[in-house]
C-alpha cells in the first residue's frame, strides 16, 4: 500500500504540471485518456475527448479507473488497491541512470562504459558511450581494421536515442539511432611499380609483381551511423543487462583522404548499474 501510495502521489504530481487545460483520467490497467469530464456518476465516469469537445460523450466503467486528475488540480482516486498489479513502471522507479560496461570490448582490447537518461513517460532515452583501446601492438597490426573501432581503437562518443515502444519493465525492446566518432591507429602499405620475377634461371621470361614502397601509419578519424536493435533487461531494481545489434555505415578519414563508406556491425554485451 505504500508503493501505491506513492505511485499515486506521483502521478498527482506530475499531471499538475502537465495537464492544465484538461482533465486526465488514469485506468488501472496504465492507460491515460485526456478529455473534458462531464460527470462522476456511481458507476461510471463521463467525458467528451480533447480533440473533439464538441463531439459526443463517452463512458467508462469506475471500475477501470485508478485516479482522475482535473485541470485545477484537484483529483481523486478510485480502486488504489489494484495498483499493485498495474503493468505501468515509471522511470523514477526503476531510476532515470543507466551506467552500463560493454564488457564483450575486452575481446578487442578496448574498455567501454555508457550514460544513459531516460525521459518521465519512459519511452525514450539518450545515450553517450565512451571507449579508450589499449592495444599499443607495432603499427603492423593494425593494417585495414575492418571492424568499427575494432583493434585499432584509441578513443570513441557519440550519440544515440532509444525508443522503447512499451516503456520500461523487467524486459524492454528498444530501436533507436546512434552516430558514433572514434579516433583509431591506422596503418596500410603503398605499393608502386613493378619488379621482374626470374622464376627459372635458365628461362629469360619473366613475371611482373608489386613492390612496397612505403608503409604508412598515424591516426584516423572514423565516423559510423547505426540504428539498434536490442532488449533491456532488469532482473533487480537497480542491476541491468543490456543487449544489442547496430548495423549501418561507416566511412573513415585518413591523411585528407576518404576512403568511402562501408557496411558496419556493432555489438554490444553490457551490464550496468541503475540509479
Amino acid at each position: 500500500m505504500k508503493k501505491t501510495a506513492h505511485l499515486i502521489l506521483l502521478i498527482a504530481l506530475v499531471s499538475t504540471f502537465t495537464s492544465f487545460a484538461q482533465d486526465v483520467i488514469y485506468t488501472v490497467d496504465g492507460g491515460k485518456i485526456e478529455g473534458k469530464i462531464s460527470l462522476v456518476g456511481t458507476d461510471v465516469i463521463t467525458y467528451k475527448k480533447t480533440d473533439n469537445p464538441t463531439g459526443p460523450d463517452y463512458v467508462i466503467s469506475k471500475q477501470q479507473v485508478l485516479m482522475l486528475i482535473y485541470e485545477n488540480g484537484n483529483h481523486e482516486t478510485f480502486n488504489a488497491t489494484t495498483t499493485d498489479k498495474m503493468p505501468l513502471v515509471t522511470p523514477e522507479e526503476l531510476g532515470c541512470n543507466l551506467i552500463t560496461w560493454n564488457f564483450l570490448d575486452l575481446l578487442t582490447i578496448n574498455m567501454s562504459v555508457s550514460y544513459e537518461r531516460f525521459m518521465p513517460s519512459g519511452k525514450f532515452s539518450w545515450r553517450i558511450p565512451f571507449s579508450m583501446g589499449f592495444d599499443y601492438g607495432s603499427y603492423a597490426d593494425w593494417s585495414y581494421p575492418e571492424v568499427a573501432g575494432g583493434r585499432s581503437r584509441v578513443f570513441l562518443t557519440g550519440f544515440g536515442i532509444n525508443y522503447y515502444p512499451t516503456g520500461q519493465g523487467k524486459s524492454k525492446y528498444f530501436v533507436g539511432p546512434s552516430l558514433d566518432f572514434s579516433i583509431n591507429r591506422f596503418a596500410y602499405d603503398d605499393f608502386y611499380g613493378v619488379e621482374p620475377y626470374y622464376p627459372n634461371p635458365n628461362d629469360s621470361s619473366y613475371y611482373e609483381y608489386p613492390y612496397t614502397e612505403y608503409h604508412h601509419q598515424g591516426v584516423s578519424l572514423r565516423t559510423a551511423l547505426h540504428i539498434n536493435n536490442g532488449w533491456l533487461v532488469q532482473p533487480t531494481k537497480n542491476f541491468s543487462i543490456v543487449a544489442a545489434l547496430g548495423l549501418g555505415i561507416r566511412t573513415e578519414y585518413f591523411e585528407g583522404v576518404n576512403y568511402g563508406y562501408n557496411p558496419s556491425v556493432t555489438l554490444r554485451l553490457a551490464a550496468g548499474y541503475r540509479f
